[in-house]
């Protein structure tokens, strides 16, 4: 963060909690909220960055089958909407599960 790089977030904060990234609150953009399901949401907030890393899962394979499209929205479409708005922007797009 120090090399002129700016880090940013977001986060529904539904498996965790802002405790977790409490010592960087204060130099990164933190948005708390279902924004992965929302793809002109996702653009918005990724419009000024050059790489995105995607770190939204969820990976309760029993909770999975009992809320299914939770898991599918998250998931499948979250996925879709990282990846259509970095084409749609021009940024590299990491995945990270």
């Amino acid at each position: 963060m120090n090399a002129g790089h700016c880090v940013g977030s977001f986060d529904n904060l539904s498996i965790g909690s802002i405790d977790n990234i409490g010592d960087v609150l204060n130099v990164i953009e933190f948005v708390k909220g279902d924004v992965i399901r929302d793809c002109e949401a996702v653009e918005s907030f990724a419009r000024d960055v050059d790489v995105a890393a995607h770190l939204a899962v969820l990976i309760d394979v029993v909770k999975s089958v009992e809320r299914f499209d939770l898991y599918f929205d998250v998931n499948i479409k979250g996925t879709y909407n990282i990846a259509k708005a970095s084409k749609n922007i021009g940024i590299t797009l990491s995945y990270i599960f």
